[in-house]
């Protein structure tokens, strides 16, 4: 099974014309993941899930290579971004959905920007795949709450772990989905207040 998904993907890869695939470390601080992806069909069961619409501004927290932006960009949204700390895996993916061409339907930008200091203001939907560990999430949660007001969020997170999802916990976020994808687990969280309602 996992054969048959790896043959998948890089058929798909080569069909868009894009380089997606690979683990690479990058080394941008103690509290850092390395870069890697997971199956197209897995990205596309979590997007599904995020149910994105045409007004949403959709960011790719940690963004890598880009395959998530370059499938969340294939649906209707009003933009797709992507942002990583590491200036090679941004110019990779900006050349990866440059190469997608007219097969994309969004507009997609990619910036060079650590996670717990972008401006997620105009951001409605996200998706990180543990980009950081749990003591870089408070911060990039807070700054997500601070930017975003009154509006809403909901965030696709993949493979918490049981300290960022305390972290999770402790600032309001409410679980609204748990599923499994690529054999590791997933949650949607969505930003709430204390005396809100989860939406």
């Amino acid at each position: 099974m996992v054969q048959m998904s790896r043959f998948i993907d890089r058929a798909l890869d080569w069909r868009y014309g894009i380089d997606t695939s690979g683990v690479f470390e990058t080394n941008l601080s103690d509290d850092s993941c390395h870069a890697s992806t997971v199956p197209y069909r897995d990205i596309d069961k979590m997007l599904d899930r995020l149910d994105l619409k045409p007004a949403d501004v959709f960011i790719d927290i940690g963004c890598g290579k880009g395959r998530v932006l370059a499938l969340a960009a294939l649906r209707a949204i009003e933009l797709a971004i992507g942002i990583d700390a590491s200036s090679a895996m941004v110019s990779k993916a900006a050349e990866n959905c440059r190469r997608m061409g007219g097969r994309l339907r969004s507009p997609v930008e990619v910036h060079l920007s650590f996670a717990e200091t972008y401006d997620y203001g105009a951001c409605s939907a996200g998706y990180c795949f543990n980009s950081f560990g749990w003591r870089t999430l408070g911060p990039v949660l807070d700054k997500i709450r601070q930017d975003r007001g009154k509006s809403p969020f909901r965030l696709c997170f993949l493979n918490p772990s049981p300290e960022q999802m305390n972290v999770f916990a402790v600032q309001g976020w409410t679980l609204s989905h748990m599923g499994v994808a690529a054999e590791m687990p997933f949650v949607v969280m969505q930003l709430t207040r204390k005396g809100d309602d989860a939406t």
